[in-house]
């Protein structure tokens, strides 16, 4: 973005020649589901010592990134692509789900241009929608039975986030 050309703000806008890890996107949807502020990733609630202590992961805010409407409009749109989209695969009776699916070409290694046939998937969301209570983040790299997200990786989230509110024993919402 930093070149000036508008060629890359323009592919910028659909994704085309962003980089970032999974934990960012993570990050980034758990921003959209805590009301636009962002919180310190961290994988482990708590750690339990041999000797019974426990040193117990907080919650940190970093910094606000969107305002709370924005927050709450774009989790409409994410449930939007879960409910009428392509990711009703992430769909779990008696929840409303947020999610975006990605589709990605590979750089070709040698040169210019894309690999034919390889692609990135990635499908991050969270749930429940109304009050969120996990994020979920997935890639897949090379996917060989389809080159889209909607047949892979949107159904890994559903189980997922089906087994997530059985497990948290999170009420229906609808």
């Amino acid at each position: 973005l930093e070149n000036g050309h508008e060629v890359y703000w323009a592919t910028a806008s659909y994704g085309q020649g962003v980089t970032m890890t999974l934990m960012q996107l993570a990050a980034a949807y758990g921003a959209l589901a805590n009301n636009g502020a962002m919180m310190k990733p961290h994988v482990v609630q708590e750690v339990r010592f041999a000797n019974g202590t426990m040193d117990v992961t907080e919650p940190e805010t970093v910094r606000q990134v969107v305002s709370s409407h924005t927050a709450q409009l774009t989790t409409a749109m994410l449930v939007s692509v879960v409910e009428h989209g392509h990711a009703k695969g992430a769909q779990v009776p008696g929840y409303y789900m947020a999610g975006k699916t990605g589709t990605a070409q590979v750089a070709n290694d040698e040169g210019q241009g894309y690999k034919q046939d390889e692609t990135r998937v990635t499908f991050a969301g969270y749930g429940p929608a109304r009050d969120p209570q996990f994020v979920v983040a997935i890639r897949m790299d090379h996917p060989r039975t389809t080159p889209w997200a909607e047949g892979t990786v949107v159904p890994v989230f559903g189980t997922i986030a089906d087994f997530l509110v059985d497990y948290l024993a999170i009420p229906p919402e609808r």
